[in-house]
């Protein structure tokens, strides 16, 4: 989001558009809910290897979390529509915050991460509870190759389809059907 306005006190304001109210669990916090805020990354900043662009494309529930260790497992499911773009060893933005996942299970929609002890001190995600909503922000890099892979087989059907359709007209002339 967009900073709108800075006041000298350290408050500031920012515009919530209706986009971001559906897709995110914003609009249900209330005075005093803790946020994860980051500066943005400049063009020319390093980058630890993921790619978050801070947009939120749906929301997800944690429905399982549990210590090992020092490490910290989450288990969050998340809208059918969501899961192919979500790999073993891939990237999920949880609240803003880049993290890895961990398993996948695509028949229950649900992907697991974990966050070792450091993460855990400095991150809002060890405060919630099983049943809260996380904001997600899916791989863009897996978004962008499922569109193209996507118009590539649309073109392909249709490829097919006209082949199909060229060979029994060529059956008709050849055996007179």
């Amino acid at each position: 989001m967009t900073a709108t306005s800075i006041k000298d006190n350290n408050k500031f304001t920012v515009g919530l558009a209706s986009e971001t109210l559906r897709r995110s669990n914003l609009g249900k916090l209330v005075k005093g809910s803790k946020v994860n805020l980051e500066r943005a990354l400049k063009a020319d900043g390093r980058n630890s290897g993921h790619f978050v662009q801070g947009h939120v494309d749906c929301t997800g529930k944690i429905v399982d979390k549990w210590k090992e260790n020092d490490s910290l497992w989450v288990k969050v499911k998340i809208p059918d529509t969501f899961i192919k773009y979500i790999v073993p060893k891939g990237f999920i933005c949880i609240d803003g915050t880049s993290l890895t996942i961990c398993d996948v299970d695509t028949v229950t929609n649900c992907f697991t991460f974990m966050l070792i002890a450091h993460t855990q001190q400095h991150v809002i995600i060890p405060s919630k509870s099983i049943n809260d909503e996380v904001n997600i922000e899916v791989d863009v890099l897996a978004k962008m190759v499922d569109q193209s892979l996507s118009s590539f087989n649309d073109r392909n059907t249709a490829l097919i389809k006209s082949l199909i359709n060229r060979i029994d007209e060529l059956e008709k002339v050849v055996y007179k059907k």
